[in-house]
């Protein structure tokens, strides 16, 4: 008898105990999430995508959600949702939401602020920008895509379960169907028809020793030419070595042709750099041939080696950029334009110089 009774009482002090032990028992904090909307066809959101999932991985507690908005009105909607909720209103993809800041670009150096938030949130638990937009279950189920595609995994693998509404006009055009695309590859094509048009000129004239003359005042509009491209060639520098979002414009999408790595040369060198280094050795072989007569032939010839040198890479990178980046600078075609009219402007004194040359012998 006294063995069941301190059994029972046993029994009756372990299950008084428990509901104690379990409210003291350490809560799981909540993951942080990091949101992505994103439109299917922005090169820049290909970009943002890999780099934010890995930055993901290297947290326990950090999940990535991908939210397709172009095509998806459900998405869409929760974008317009989410973005009033953390106070602003969306213009672009790719967005990034984590807590209570967002970012309306993607650069890699942007995650330094990206992973202080982080960080943050993950010590002081702050609140989800999708509270009371997202219900607590999801069902399974594909993104739709355009067209009759199948699902790709770039896509979010759920959706969420919430009755969709119609969504506000989102001022991004959804991507054109392949090949139609508003890039700027129309006038990348354009600037290397131009290119190797005024290239071609440039040798067979000074093969010939024969050229169109220019008026005399054509040459001083060289040093002006070379100071908007130091201008070009300074921006782009700055954008390279300091991982920052350069300002695209409406044409082409310069952010993913600067995070490429064709953007830099050897591993080391930003091709901007190299773009500013040509641009001061135009400026001083242009003033060597106005400033010292005993070197302007040379200063010429050597003007009309480096314009030609830099049409040539011009060339190349616009092929990269059309064909192996596909994706479009504006900053790197205007250069592009820029050396070109330099190579013309050139030529005249390089031919005139060079034939007094061969007079002489």
């Amino acid at each position: 008898m006294k063995k069941i009774v301190i059994l029972l009482t046993l029994l009756v002090l372990a299950f008084s105990a428990w509901p104690v032990q379990a409210l003291n028992a350490p809560q799981e904090s909540e993951p942080v999430i990091i949101y992505l909307f994103w439109g299917d066809g922005c090169p820049h959101c290909e970009t943002a995508k890999p780099a934010l999932r890995a930055l993901a991985d290297r947290y326990e507690n950090v999940e990535l959600r991908e939210y397709e908005v172009w095509f998806n009105p459900e998405n869409q909607t929760l974008f317009f949702e989410m973005a009033a909720q953390v106070g602003f209103e969306p213009r672009a993809v790719p967005t990034i939401i984590i807590a209570d800041r967002y970012w309306e670009e993607y650069s890699k150096s942007l995650e330094a602020e990206m992973e202080e938030v982080i960080a943050n949130c993950l010590q002081n638990d702050c609140p989800d920008p999708a509270l009371g937009l997202l219900p607590a279950t999801v069902i399974e189920q594909p993104l739709p895509t355009p067209g009759d595609s199948a699902s790709t995994p770039d896509l979010a693998e759920t959706r969420p379960a919430y009755a969709p509404i119609e969504p506000a006009p989102l001022d991004l055009p959804p991507a054109p169907p392949e090949g139609m695309r508003d890039d700027g590859f129309a006038l990348a094509i354009l600037s290397m028809i131009v290119m190797s048009a005024a290239l071609t000129y440039s040798l067979v004239a000074f093969g010939l020793g024969k050229t169109f003359p220019l008026p005399t005042w054509a040459d001083w509009l060289i040093p002006a030419i070379i100071v908007f491209g130091i201008g070009v060639a300074g921006y782009l520098s700055y954008v390279e070595t300091q991982e920052v979002a350069a300002v695209c414009g409406p044409v082409g999408d310069c952010n993913t042709v600067q995070t490429s790595p064709y953007a830099t040369l050897f591993g080391f060198l930003p091709v901007g750099i190299l773009g500013l280094l040509g641009y001061l050795g135009l400026l001083a072989a242009w003033l060597t041939r106005k400033l010292l007569p005993n070197f302007e032939k040379s200063a010429a010839l050597a003007f009309l080696a480096m314009s030609v040198f830099a049409v040539i890479f011009s060339l190349y990178l616009t092929y990269l950029e059309l064909f192996v980046i596909q994706a479009v600078c504006i900053w790197c075609i205007t250069s592009a334009w820029l050396v070109t009219f330099l190579l013309l402007l050139g030529l005249p004194p390089a031919v005139r110089l060079y034939t007094l040359i061969d007079e002489d012998e």
